[in-house]
């Protein structure tokens, strides 16, 4: 029988050995199996594991490119990950006008009946309050595999000349937070919100971004202010102050 020299450290060991029996090295010309004299199944099974091992890719033979793909895999993922915690967190809490008027939705009828002969006051309170008073219609989504959020609660934030609509919806039981910023645009009996900007959860989306977003919550929800803003867009004169809405209509 052949023998083979280990290549470490020079003793002679026989021609079915795979490691040095003097030293573990392993040795070169690994032994195989034929028809007529097969190799014992320990020898076979650490013959397979060092030709396997021999095969294996190293890592350190990456090449420069497939580790800059890797880095920018990496950065990708981690952002992503950023974007989504930051989309679940709450944004800074707005605290509610602690007295809220009693029977808002006859409050604001009546409100709105005035209107046809004195400027009316419509106040950030009593709009609060009729939000929060008022029954949201479900939210219906427009693709059928999206399951339907639960409405949680609304308000408006009134400033010079412009709006912030904030919302949360209840998706896969974590709430999503909404803000959609308008300013106020056009002239007598046409009347506009322009939006400005939004935000979902602690993300800011520029205006840009802002329409495709919008457009895809506004084709699906309904608010109990939709049938009064369609009166205020043909009002004579409209007026957004901090805190309440001027207004006068025909």
């Amino acid at each position: 029988m052949n023998e083979k020299s280990c290549p470490s450290c020079g003793l002679e060991n026989a021609a079915t050995q795979v490691y040095c029996i003097h030293c573990g090295g392993t040795l070169n010309n690994l032994p195989s199996g034929s028809a007529n004299a097969q190799l014992p199944n320990s020898v076979a099974i650490a013959a397979r594991r060092v030709r396997v091992d021999g095969e294996r890719p190293s890592k350190e033979g990456r090449s420069f490119f497939s580790q800059i793909w890797g880095l920018i895999t990496y950065v990708i993922l981690v952002g992503l990950g950023v974007i989504i915690v930051l989309m679940l967190m709450a944004p800074l809490d707005i605290p509610l006008e602690s007295q809220p008027i009693a029977n808002a939705p006859s409050v604001v009828e009546r409100v709105f009946l005035s209107s046809r002969y004195n400027p009316a006051v419509a106040s950030q309170l009593l709009i609060n309050t009729f939000l929060t008073s008022s029954s949201h219609l479900a939210w219906k989504p427009p693709v059928d595999f999206i399951p339907a959020p639960e409405w949680q609660d609304a308000r408006v934030l009134l400033g010079n000349n412009s709006v912030t609509y904030s919302f949360s919806l209840l998706i896969f039981n974590y709430p999503l937070h909404f803000s959609e910023t308008f300013r106020l645009s056009g002239t007598t009996r046409a009347w506009k919100l322009v939006p400005v900007s939004g935000t979902i959860g602690l993300i800011t989306i520029k205006e840009t971004f802002l329409l495709p977003i919008l457009s895809f919550l506004a084709s699906a929800s309904t608010t109990p202010l939709e049938g009064k803003l369609k009166i205020l867009e043909n009002a004579d004169t409209l007026e957004i102050r901090y805190g309440n809405v001027v207004f006068t209509t025909h």
